[in-house]
Order: C-alpha cells, then sequence, then structure tokens
C-alpha cells in the first residue's frame, strides 16, 4: 500500500488500530487470519479478479462483518469484485483524500444496516442519502455500474397480513407498468429482513424546488413544467392511485427540461393500515396540504389536485400562497385564508388556480382533465 494512502488513513482516522498483511505470507493461509476482528480490511496489493476470489470467499466464510475495499486497475474489474462480495472498490490512480471520502460514506452505510439490515444480491449500497422517521434512502449500483435509488422501509413486514402485501405490491406492479416518462421508474420492490424495499431509477437534475429558489425562469418554461407536471399527475391517477405528496422538492427536472414525478406515496397507506401511522396523522409537506386533510380525512384525487395548485401558484409567483412561522399557523391559513389574488400581469391564471385552491373538494376541479382543458383556454 502506498504510504501516502496509509498516512491519509491515519490522519483520517486517528484512534485506529492498523494492521498490515503482506499476501506472500499468507496468500496459502487464508482461512488462519482473524478476518472477524477486523472492522475494515482493504486490499491493496495489484492481484487480478480471479487471484482475489479466495481471498474474498475466506473473508465472508469467517462470518466477519469488515467492510472490503478493494484496489483495482479498472471499474470494469471493481464491479467484479462486488460481485464476490467486497463493498467498494478504489482505483490505483485515485488520491487518498477520495480513498477517505469513501470510507466515510462506507462507515455511514454500516452503522444503517446493522440498525436496518438490507442485502439485495445485484445492486450494491454506494451513499446513504437521506434517513427518516420511516425509510432509509441510498444511492446503489448494479452489477454494470447503472445508478439507482434504493428506497428501504422500516416498517416489519412480518407483522402485516399477506393479503395486505399483496394489495399494496398490485399497486406497485400497476405504477410499474405505467412507463411513462413523467413518472420515475421503479425497477424492482420486494422484501427484504423483513422490510419493503424499492429500487427506482437515478434521475439526473435538480428538483423544481432549486429551480425556484436560485434561477430565474420565464413564464413560457414555468408554464410547460406545470403542464407536464399535470400529465404526469394525470397517468397516475388514471391507474386509480394517488401521488399523496405532490410538492416541489418531490419534481425532478431533467437536463432536457423535462419533468419527473418522485416519491410516491403509496406506502403511506400501507403504514396507515399496518398501524404504523394513524388515519389522522398528517403524513404530507404542511405547505401543500387540503383544508380536508388538516381534518383527518383520506387523500384523494382532489387533496393531489389542490397540492398541483400549490404548486401552480410558486410557478405563477416563486413562492407557497400559505407561509407562516409556525406549523399551526400554516394549517390555518390553508383551512381559512382566502385564495390569493394573483399580480394583474397573471390574472388570466385566477380561474385556474381557485379552481385547484377551493377550501371545499366539491368546490374543485374534478381532474387533470379539466386542469388542461382551462389551461388550453388560457390566452
Amino acid at each position: 500500500m502506498r504510504l501516502d494512502f496509509e498516512m491519509a488513513l491515519r490522519k483520517h482516522l486517528p484512534n485506529t488500530l492498523f494492521n498490515r498483511l503482506f499476501a506472500h505470507q499468507y496468500l496459502l493461509n487464508l482461512t488462519e487470519i482473524p478476518w472477524q476482528g477486523y472492522d475494515l480490511i482493504i486490499i491493496a496489493y495489484p492481484f487480478n479478479v480471479t487471484q482475489l476470489t479466495p481471498l474474498l470467499n475466506a473473508i465472508r466464510q469467517s462470518k466477519s462483518a469488515a467492510l472490503v475495499v478493494v484496489y483495482t486497475n479498472t471499474a470494469d474489474e471493481g464491479r467484479q469484485l462486488l460481485q464476490q462480495g467486497a463493498n467498494s472498490y478504489q482505483l490505483f490512480n485515485e488520491t487518498a483524500s477520495n480513498l477517505t471520502a469513501k470510507l466515510d460514506k462506507l462507515l455511514e452505510i454500516k452503522r444503517a444496516t446493522q440498525q436496518y439490515p438490507i442485502q439485495l444480491k445485484h445492486w450494491h449500497l454506494q451513499e446513504l442519502i437521506h434517513h427518516s422517521e420511516n425509510a432509509l434512502i441510498y444511492a446503489v449500483e448494479d452489477d454494470q455500474g447503472k445508478a439507482a435509488i434504493l428506497k428501504r422501509f422500516k416498517l416489519n413486514m412480518a407483522k402485516l397480513s399477506p393479503a395486505l402485501i399483496d394489495e399494496f405490491m398490485q399497486d406497485v406492479n400497476t405504477l410499474q407498468d405505467l412507463d411513462q416518462y413523467g413518472l420515475v421508474k421503479i425497477y424492482e420492490t420486494g422484501i427484504d429482513h423483513n422490510s419493503l424495499y424499492f429500487v427506482m431509477e437515478y434521475i439526473e437534475g435538480q428538483t423544481l424546488k432549486y429551480w425556484l429558489e436560485h434561477s430565474k425562469i420565464s413564464l413560457e418554461q414555468r408554464l410547460d413544467w406545470f403542464r407536464q407536471i399535470t400529465e404526469a399527475l394525470k397517468h397516475i391517477h388514471n391507474a386509480d392511485l394517488l401521488h399523496r405528496d405532490l410538492k416541489a422538492a418531490n419534481v425532478f427536472v431533467r437536463p432536457d427540461n423535462s419533468v419527473v414525478l418522485l416519491d410516491f406515496g403509496m406506502e403511506t397507506q400501507l403504514l396507515i393500515k399496518a398501524g404504523f401511522l394513524r388515519e389522522d396523522e398528517i403524513y404530507c409537506t404542511p405547505h401543500y396540504i387540503s383544508p380536508e386533510r388538516i381534518l383527518g380525512e383520506n387523500a384523494t384525487v382532489s387533496s393531489d389536485l389542490y397540492a398541483l395548485g400549490v404548486i401552480l401558484y410558486e410557478l405563477l409567483v416563486g413562492h407557497r400562497p400559505f407561509e407562516a412561522n409556525s406549523l399551526t399557523e400554516i394549517l390555518k391559513k390553508h383551512a381559512l385564508s382566502p385564495i390569493p389574488s394573483l399580480p394583474k400581469p397573471l390574472a388570466a391564471f385566477q380561474p385556474l388556480l381557485t379552481g385547484l385552491l377551493a377550501k371545499f373538494p366539491e368546490d374543485r376541479l374534478q381532474s387533470c382533465e379539466e386542469v388542461q382543458q382551462l389551461l388550453q383556454r388560457l390566452p
């Protein structure tokens, strides 16, 4: 192992005990090495993939929980070694700082998976992106190097009835069959360690929330995004599904300015039916919640359309229609405050906004098709 790498490791992990093993001394006695005594194993001798197979097998057969990082000459070799049990790989020409950054990510993954295990045959954890009350979200990579996103829920599926699980899986299959460009693709779903998981498409770009906060966007572009969001939501509703958590942070804008909806709330209903959430618990973003949901009513097409109205206001004006310094005040404004009036240059959009943000569901526009019809009539 090069001296600069070892110095970087010792500086980065100052309280760590290091052992150095030389391949020519131990290669014939792999099973005699106490692999289970290590938290991290870095293999930094330029083996080829075939020579490393018995070494990786010996480590795994010892029941070691160590993270294994292997130095390789190419990314293709690295991906082959991931299939054989390595946790990550590092190219020989990468810098020491890249290695220590990668170790930080691996150690964070190890801490998370010790409490909430997940191990999929063809998907390899790269980074823990988000850790919420109900789920963990990872960046993952498959055997061919394709990037994706893994969402692993904390709900113990062993406590649920088979009928409830089957009903949920049917909804997931319906969403997979849609295969619309405006909807995030779900590559795989299943149960591992008694926990539900999704593997979803990795989307390049930024959220709509980011664009609204950091860039000046033409009205033409903002309206085009709104039309795309409405079209994607229409496909969800036509499949008898709901989004349940539509917001600017769950709309991604690709580099070609096409949008895609993320983070469908299908699992929310499963969590409620399983008793993981209360029926009257507010499980969506307060800035986008409809008045009836504040009162404890279930999510519906109408509540999705209300959230669509909030996004329309954001796209037209640049901020959300109801803002406050506390959750209570935000909810009160959704329930009681009048629908805001648009500035005069945008007055043509007022009927559409009013139709989406009506306080009572029966006064609201009833479908995405109605939204599209009003859009077509605008000058």
